[in-house]
């Protein structure tokens, strides 16, 4: 058995004590939250279908994988949005990215895919299993 926590929190403007964190909203962190545990969840569950025991280093390189995809999911949503011709992104006026972004995708509104990309989370993220071993995972923040 597998036990899950994921902490994902947004510190708005204020510098709490080693971490300075300052970002712009919660869609990011609701993104996040949504859709990490998920996709570890699917992955671990991958793994034991060939696995009676998943190998310790395989379960790292889930969470790594898992937390990696996530990042590069929020900016190929965004990057989505525009072309990727950089003569056609260059040759793009405010009054062609304002429908752009006023649209939906997939039944997702652009301005919110624009809004995760430019927010930002903290993670915290700790795995068990029944054996007592922890795998813990931190994301985002500045130690300085």
């Amino acid at each position: 058995m597998v036990f899950l926590t994921v902490i994902i929190y947004q510190v708005s403007g204020r510098t709490i004590p080693q971490l300075d964190a300052g970002h712009l909203n919660h869609q990011a962190v609701d993104y996040v939250a949504r859709t990490l545990p998920l996709d570890i969840k699917q992955s671990l569950h991958s793994a034991l279908s060939t696995h009676e025991n998943i190998p310790s280093t395989r379960i790292s390189e889930i969470l790594q994988s898992s937390v990696i995809g996530i990042d590069n999911s929020i900016t190929s949503q965004f990057l989505d949005l525009f072309p990727r011709d950089v003569d056609r992104l260059s040759r793009l006026k405010d009054s062609d990215i304002r429908p752009i972004l006023e649209q939906n995708t997939g039944g997702i509104h652009n301005c919110d895919i624009t809004a995760r990309s430019l927010g930002g989370t903290t993670l915290i993220l700790s795995l068990t299993d029944s054996k007592r071993n922890m795998w813990i995972a931190n994301l985002g923040g500045k130690i300085p």
